[in-house]
């Protein structure tokens, strides 16, 4: 997973690091910065969202595996600090995005026939606000991949061919 302000760039390649790269978007270029290690407890799942160059978005997949943790990281060391923000009710199937409105969107997988879920959560409370059902297994959508925000509309991204992209309301 990735996410990016004007200026950095991170990817999570695997669950005990993220990797910061210094960006300048016209005309492109990038350097690689450092690798932010995660503590001890923490196994970073799908869905890297960023709130600013020194707080990031992921999940926590080192406790239950039906339900996983959204956390944020504090990445202003070399080794990042976590605050749990909620617990979610089932894991991550795609991504994680801060909205300019100060919210959390993630896409969840639950249960079975596996149910795709869209939540809203507050960052700083981290109370559920709004959850709704967007899919299944074999209907709606079924693979969520990326979340993104364009001019105040959120849109999901599928990782099924024909790989369309939707309008979330």
């Amino acid at each position: 997973d990735i996410c990016h302000t004007q200026t950095k760039f991170w990817a999570n390649l695997q669950s005990s690091a993220i990797t910061e790269w210094n960006i300048v978007l016209s005309p492109f270029t990038y350097s690689l910065n450092r690798t932010i290690t995660m503590p001890n407890g923490v196994s970073l799942g799908p869905g890297l969202g960023c709130v600013n160059n020194s707080y990031l978005i992921s999940s926590n997949t080192s406790g239950s595996p039906t339900n996983e943790q959204l956390i944020e990281l504090n990445i202003s060391g070399n080794t990042a600090i976590t605050r749990t923000i909620a617990t979610l009710s089932g894991r991550v199937s795609g991504d994680i995005i801060y909205t300019t409105q100060g919210k959390v969107i993630v896409t969840t997988l639950t249960g079975i026939p596996n149910a795709v879920w869209i939540s809203q959560y507050d960052y700083i409370t981290g109370n559920l606000e709004v959850q709704t059902q967007i899919g299944s297994s074999t209907t709606g959508i079924t693979s969520p991949y990326a979340i993104f925000e364009h001019n105040g509309e959120i849109f999901i991204n599928e990782f099924a061919s024909p790989y369309p992209l939707y309008k979330i309301q």
